[in-house]
C-alpha cells in the first residue's frame, strides 16, 4: 500500500530562533501502484491416457530384439566367405539370443483389430528376420545364403512399422486386458502360432510379409472336418488348429501344417 507523504514547512526567524508553522496540505504526487510482473505458472499438461501406456513393454522388448538381430547379422556376415558360411559358437549364441519369443510375451490380448494388426506386423518383422538365420544352422551353404536374403526387407521396414504402431497406439484409448483364458487371448495365441509357422514351417526361413489380419474361425466345440479323423478347435486362413489353455502355462496351439 502506498502511503501519502506530509511535508512540514519550517520558517526561519531573523534572530535565529525557529518557529513551526502548520503542516502544509499541498498534495504530493503519489506514484501509481506497481503492477505485479509475476506471471502465473503454466498449467501442467498431463499426457492423455492411451493404449500406448500398456504397450510400453512391447516396444521396449521389440527394440531390444532388433538390436540383438543386428548384432547377430554382423556376426554372421563376418563368417561368410564367398559362397561359404562357417559358424563358431559365438555366432550361434548371438542368433539364439535374438529369439523374438520374449516380444510375444509382452503383447496384451484384446487390442482393437487395427492396433493388433500394427503390433503383429512389428512382431512378424522380428520373426522373419530371426527365421532368416535358419539356413546358416544347416550344412547347405546355398540354402543359407538364400535364407539370409529374406531378412533384409523386414529389417529395412522395421523402424517405419514400429513408428506406425506407436502413432496408432497413442491415438487409441486404453484397452482393458481380458482374462488369459478368454476368446481374445486364444485368438492372439493362434495368430502368434500362425506367424511362426509361415516363417519357419515347410522349410521356410523368413521373408513372410504380413499386412492384414488373416481370418480366424473358432468352433463352439471341437470339430472333425471332412476327410479328417481328429477334431480341431478352429481354423486360421484355412489351416486347422487345436488350442488349449493351462493355468500357469498359457495357451498351447498346434497348426495342422507341415
Amino acid at each position: 500500500m502506498v502511503q501519502a507523504v506530509v511535508v512540514l514547512a519550517v520558517a526561519v526567524a531573523g534572530c535565529g530562533s525557529a518557529t513551526s508553522s502548520a503542516p502544509s496540505t499541498r498534495p504530493v504526487p503519489v506514484p501509481p501502484a506497481a503492477t505485479s510482473t509475476t506471471s502465473a505458472a503454466p498449467a501442467t499438461t498431463r499426457p492423455v491416457p492411451s493404449a500406448l501406456d500398456g504397450l510400453g513393454p512391447f516396444f521396449d522388448a521389440a527394440s531390444a530384439v532388433d538390436a540383438r538381430l543386428r548384432a547377430a547379422a554382423t556376426a554372421v556376415n563376418a563368417r561368410i566367405t564367398g559362397a561359404t558360411v562357417t559358424l563358431d559358437q559365438a555366432t550361434t549364441d548371438a542368433i539364439d539370443a535374438a529369439d523374438p519369443a520374449v516380444v510375444r510375451a509382452t503383447v496384451p490380448a484384446g487390442l482393437p483389430s487395427d492396433l493388433e494388426r500394427a503390433v503383429l506386423i512389428v512382431y512378424n518383422d522380428l520373426v522373419s528376420r530371426h527365421s532368416a538365420f535358419r539356413g546358416v544352422l544347416r550344412s547347405d551353404a546355398q540354402y543359407a545364403l538364400d535364407c539370409l536374403r529374406n531378412g533384409a526387407a523386414p529389417a529395412a521396414r522395421f523402424e517405419a512399422d514400429v513408428a506406425a504402431a506407436r502413432r496408432l497406439a497413442a491415438a487409441t484409448p486404453p484397452v482393458a486386458t481380458p482374462a488369459p483364458d478368454s476368446r481374445p487371448a486364444e485368438e492372439l495365441a493362434v495368430r502368434f502360432a500362425w506367424i511362426d509357422e509361415v516363417n519357419n514351417g515347410c522349410a521356410s526361413c523368413g521373408g513372410m510379409v504380413i499386412r492384414d489380419l488373416v481370418p480366424i474361425t473358432v468352433y463352439g466345440a471341437p470339430t472333425v472336418p471332412p476327410l479328417y479323423t481328429s477334431a480341431f478347435d478352429g481354423e486360421i486362413d484355412g489351416v486347422y488348429f487345436t488350442a488349449g489353455y493351462t493355468p500357469g502355462s498359457g495357451w498351447a496351439v498346434r497348426l495342422n501344417a507341415c
